[in-house]
């Protein structure tokens, strides 16, 4: 049983993987302290403490999911560097250059 992927590939992969990460990222900032008007308004009640924690919690999780993400991301650009690298060294090294 063998693989076959090309260095484009896993770039491309890579590449995809990162953006996923920063579009995660823009998402998460973009509602953060989404809760904090309402909390504002309604800091008299338990409900208020309960949201802002929810939302810390929730924050910080997808936060360590994007950032896992983009180095996942990361190393399969990497990866494929060297992959290529190799591969042409290969080459090289058969044709006797």
């Amino acid at each position: 049983m063998g693989f076959e992927v090309t260095p484009d590939e896993l770039r491309r992969a890579g590449n995809g993987i990162v953006d996923g990460a920063d579009a995660l990222n823009v998402v998460v900032d973009g509602h953060s302290g989404a809760q904090d008007a309402g909390g504002q308004a309604n800091r008299g009640f338990a409900t208020a403490k309960g949201i802002a924690e929810c939302e810390t919690s929730w924050e910080q999780v997808l936060s360590v999911a994007g950032t896992k993400m983009a180095v996942a991301g990361d190393k399969l650009v990497m990866n494929a560097r060297q992959y290529a690298g190799v591969e042409q060294g290969n080459k090289t090294r058969l044709k006797g250059d």
